[in-house]
Order: C-alpha cells, then structure tokens, then sequence
C-alpha cells in the first residue's frame, strides 16, 4: 500500500491537482495502463512545474491579479477554479472555468492563467506528457 501511494504516484479525484494524459505518442499509450484503487485511476506522472515553483506560482498569482472593480464594490470574496492543459511544451492550453464567482473575478483569473509564462510540462516515464492542471485563484476584499 504505501509503495502505491509513494510520491511519484498520483491518484485522480476532487478538485486538487488533476493530472491526466491527455496526448502521448500512439506508442507510448500501451504502457499507460492506470492502476484501480477503490474507484479511483493513478498513473506515474510527475507533476508540471511552475518557473520557480510553488511558491512562484503563489508570488505570480498575488502580482498579476487585479480586482474587478465589480466584484469589490459587490465586497465579493472567494475562489475561482480554473482547469487547462500544459501541454508538452509546457505552454498553457484549453483554459475553463469549474468554479465561477461571478463579478469579474472568472474572467480576470482566466486572463492571468492565459498569461502565464511556460511551465516544466508533467512528464510519464521521463517524457513530456500534456497534463491537465486545477488552479484555485482566491479573490479576497481588504479593508
């Protein structure tokens, strides 16, 4: 059980980091035979990288983001989810709303999302693969 949940295993579900295959070569596909555990798929996918990681992503998120004056003056606070791909190249594709907030604050968080600089694409067996990634952008009001 624990070599299954080790760190290089991934286990798809809920609205956390979503990583799936979504374009491999024709020859690679054969080998990507997902592991079942009580419902849920795991493949062995590192995960993509943000330029500098985590951290970067947060400090990217906190520069660019800018408040829809609708959404302050509605004193509008929460999270927008937003789903896209990283492709091979680890540019930013496909980009969609799962959450909305409303009052500007959908749009502004797929602005910044299309924005983004390249990432370090997700990779299956030391290959880049496209992977889709779930980003939460937190919009809150300060005083």
């Amino acid at each position: 059980m624990e070599a299954f949940l080790s760190s290089k295993k991934v286990i798809l579900s809920g609205l956390a980091v979503i990583l799936l295959l979504t374009s491999c070569d024709r020859k690679v596909v054969p080998a990507l035979q997902p592991t079942a555990y009580e419902g849920m798929a795991c493949l062995d996918v590192a995960e993509p990288i943000f330029p500098g990681g985590s951290k970067a992503l947060t400090t990217y998120l906190t520069d660019h983001i800018r408040y829809p004056e609708e959404a302050q003056k509605a004193r509008v606070e929460g999270k927008v989810f937003v789903t896209f791909v990283i492709n091979r190249q680890g540019t930013i594709k496909d980009i969609k709303v799962l959450k909305s907030l409303g009052y500007g604050t959908d749009a502004e968080a797929v602005r910044v999302v299309a924005k983004m600089p390249r990432w370090e694409p997700g990779k299956h067996n030391g290959k880049p693969v496209a992977t889709k990634y779930v980003l939460p952008v937190a919009f809150r009001v300060s005083d």
